[in-house]
Formats: structure tokens, C-alpha cells, sequence
């Protein structure tokens, strides 16, 4: 299996980016981007990468570092908005695509958390790139009433490192839920984020979401945690979810028992990886789909 490897993706604004390539042709380039305290390597954890299940499968794939991630005191006053943000990544996947996307069916966005409802605003957008599919995860339409009083307290401009005993509480399940080897280091895949960002996903995006949804005219993959304590979670919560969506051509959305925020970082992280994956070559397969 190849290395990950990290190179810098962009025109005008460069992002970072840690990725794995495949001879195989025939399936679709994955490109992902992580949610709040994370960088890239939210997706090539140790123990559950999604990078290295992609090319074991024979899917190429990128993690792109989201704009101002990892965060600093002079890049959180400078925070883009979900929009804002999804015009620098779609620029950036532009680059991506031209260095590792040629001749294959076309890109797959993979989201999770906050970068899931970038992940939206940029499915929503016409691309110089094919999009084919939209896969995300750790988002909702409602906020649960912990992360309304948590992000209601923010700043819109400052760094925010929260405590390791708040992550762990808020972004993981039950101890019988966990992947032991992913949990042993997340505190070293932690970084600064952007106050910005949580301020957005409490105020803008409740309203953002019913505009910007149907536009998106791809396949959706959508899951929902059980454990999930940033959102309000339950099956009547993904079916109210997916409502919005009406433009997809088809659509995949369950709530996830037995696990918590961060899906992949769970024992069932690598069954999740497999639906995505899943997912990505149906959507590769309908680019084959005759036209009327």
C-alpha cells in the first residue's frame, strides 16, 4: 500500500494536503475535509485512515487542511465563512484534480462535521472539476442544546483549544464504542480552531442549509451518530436532514448506532470508510449511465 504523502494544493491561496494515489483508473479521486480541532490528518488517524482504506481498495484520495486550520491568533480574526471557505477549497481541489484526477470518473467530496457543511456550500457551486458524489458525516439541521450554550459563548475571532476531557466527551462514544489505537493519539491530532467557524455552525448555518441543499445535484451518502453530542440525533433527525437534498439524483442517509462524532475513530470507523467507499463507486458507475 503507498505511502501518504504531503504536498501544498491552490492557485491563489495554497492549502495542505496529505494524499495517496492508485494505478487503478476506473474509480473516483476522493477528497475530504475534516471538521472543528482537526487538520487533515483527521483522516489518516492511525488505526482507522481513511487514506489507507481508499488506496487498499484502490481509490486515490486527499485530506485537505481546511482554510485556517491549524489556527492562529492572527488567522482566527481572519476566519472565512463556510462560503468563503468553500470557494478557496474548490480552487484547490482545481489543482488536486489536475494533478491526480486525469482520465478517472470524477471527484467524490467526502465532509465531516464542519467540513461537511463547507463540503455543502462547495457541491453547491459549479466546479471546473467533475463532481459525481457528496458523502458527509457529523452534521445536522439542529444544534443539541449543549453545543447552543457552548458556541453561544464565542467570540467570533480568537483561537479555541478546548480541554482534552471536553473532546473526548463530546466527539467520541462510550468506552465500548471506541477504536483504542485512534483514541490513545487524538490528542495528538488536535489542533487550534478557528472561534469563526463554531460561531457560524450555531447562527448561519440552521438557515444556510435549506438555500444551499437543494441546489446540490449529485448523490448524497449521509450518516448521523448515535452518540453524537454536538447535534440532535435520531432517525426522524437524518430523515428531516436529507429532506433538503431534493436535487440528488439518489441519496444514502442512516443514523450510525455505536458510534459518536467522529465516526471514523470508532470500531465501526472502517465499516463506515467501506460505505463511503461503497458509495464512491456507485457514483463512479453512473457517470456511465446513458443519457436520454
Amino acid at each position: 500500500m503507498p505511502a501518504t504523502r504531503s504536498s501544498r494544493f491552490g492557485l491563489a491561496t495554497m492549502l495542505e494536503g496529505r494524499w495517496t494515489t492508485v494505478d487503478r483508473q476506473d474509480t473516483p479521486l476522493l477528497v475530504c475535509l475534516h471538521g472543528g480541532a482537526f487538520d487533515s490528518r483527521y483522516f489518516d488517524a492511525p488505526g482507522c485512515s481513511l487514506l489507507g482504506q481508499a488506496s487498499a481498495a484502490g481509490f486515490p484520495a486527499v485530506s485537505l487542511c481546511r482554510p485556517g486550520y491549524p489556527a492562529d491568533d492572527d488567522s482566527a480574526r481572519r476566519q472565512p465563512s463556510f462560503s468563503q471557505a468553500a470557494g478557496i477549497v474548490a480552487e484547490a481541489i482545481t489543482d488536486v484534480w489536475e494533478q491526480l484526477g486525469a482520465g478517472r470518473p470524477g471527484v467524490v467530496l467526502v465532509g465531516h462535521s464542519i467540513g461537511a457543511a463547507v463540503a455543502v456550500h462547495v457541491a453547491a457551486n459549479k466546479a471546473s472539476w467533475p463532481l459525481i458524489g457528496l458523502a458527509i458525516s457529523g452534521v445536522a439541521d439542529t444544534l443539541a442544546p449543549f453545543t447552543v450554550e457552548l458556541m453561544g459563548r464565542l467570540p467570533t475571532d480568537i483561537v479555541v483549544t478546548m480541554p482534552m476531557d471536553v473532546l473526548r466527551s463530546v466527539f467520541y462514544g462510550p468506552d465500548w464504542t471506541l477504536n483504542e489505537t485512534t483514541l490513545a493519539g487524538f490528542e495528538d491530532l488536535c489542533v487550534g480552531m478557528p472561534s469563526a467557524d463554531g460561531v457560524e455552525l450555531n447562527t448561519r448555518w440552521p438557515d444556510d442549509l435549506p438555500n444551499v441543499a437543494p441546489r446540490i445535484e449529485v448523490p448524497l451518502h449521509y450518516a448521523l451518530a448515535e452518540f453524537d453530542r454536538l447535534w440532535e440525533t435520531s432517525p426522524q433527525r437524518v430523515e428531516a436532514f436529507v429532506r433538503h437534498f431534493s436535487g440528488a439524483p439518489f441519496v444514502e442517509a442512516a443514523w450510525w448506532r455505536c458510534v459518536g462524532h467522529n465516526i471514523e475513530h470508532h470500531l465501526l470507523g472502517e465499516a463506515y470508510c467501506r460505505a463511503v467507499l461503497a458509495f464512491a463507486q456507485r457514483c463512479a458507475m453512473e457517470t456511465r449511465r446513458p443519457q436520454p
